[in-house]
């Protein structure tokens, strides 16, 4: 499989970064749910931290894939 598009599919490094991203999306899910549960404290803000820090992580993400879609068109 070749990493960039061709005219019938999306290359491996599209699909790839698509992944990684809805993998990320769970873990936000999962890390907003643990720190609704958590007590006001040092660790509902470290958890909240976390979330921050994967919600900028998938937002980077997201531009990269919207840079190489305007980069390599099929």
């Amino acid at each position: 499989m070749a990493l960039t598009n061709s005219a019938q599919r999306y290359g491996l490094g599209p699909q790839l970064l698509h992944w990684l991203v809805v993998l990320l999306l769970a873990l936000q899910f999962l890390l907003a749910e643990l720190a609704d549960e958590l007590p006001d404290g040092l660790e509902k803000l470290a958890m909240l931290s976390r979330h921050k820090s994967v919600g900028i992580t998938i937002l980077g993400l997201a531009a990269l894939r919207v840079a190489w879609r305007l980069l390599d068109r099929p």
